[in-house]
């Protein structure tokens, strides 16, 4: 080698040098800018992370509650279902003991109405025997009436004809007399 060359050889070396230092220094500065966008990371992902954990526990404290919400709505809607079906069961009761009393009600009232027509149709019927026989009897009464109505005037007009003819024999036999005087 030649000493010239050595002079360069050294500062070529000398630049290739440099440049990896430069080289090493930017990977260096990039590593470091890693490691900072790393630890950068790191600390949002375990914000992330408690944010995550709080939110979940929020989830899971909500789910409890909306449980124990269920719990206590089914509770009460299995509650409130008996109390339907006891005042539902109690007013079907009542409602059949009144119609049974209206049954019976409506069975008595009914017999005591087809007795009331039975008794008032044999009244009717009694009534109308008891005016035909009255009829017949005035019927009867009637034609007895017109023949001694008859029987009276036949007497009449014979007590006249024979007040008459006695009312004649007497004026004769007045007559008569007064004539023999």
């Amino acid at each position: 080698m030649k000493p010239h060359s050595m002079g360069e050889e050294v500062q070529r070396l000398r630049k290739e040098l440099e440049e990896m230092d430069d080289r090493c220094q930017q990977a260096a500065k990039a590593g470091l800018d890693l490691v900072h966008q790393n630890v950068e990371l790191q600390g949002r992902l375990e914000e992330q992370r408690v944010d995550m954990t709080n939110a979940l526990e929020a989830l899971e404290q909500d789910k409890y509650s909306l449980q124990k919400e269920v719990e206590l709505k089914g509770r009460m809607l299995e509650s409130l279902q008996s109390d339907y079906d006891y005042v539902k069961s109690q007013q079907s009761q009542q409602l059949q003991r009144q119609l049974d009393h209206l049954e019976r009600n409506h069975r008595l009232v009914l017999n005591e109405l087809n007795n009331t027509v039975v008794r008032l149709q044999s009244e009717l019927e009694e009534s109308q025997l008891s005016e035909r026989q009255l009829s017949h009897k005035l019927e009867v009464q009637t034609d007895v009436l017109k023949s001694k109505v008859e029987e009276i005037r036949a007497l009449n007009e014979q007590t006249q004809v024979s007040k008459s003819s006695e009312v004649m024999e007497g004026e004769i036999r007045r007559m008569e007399l007064e004539n023999a005087k």
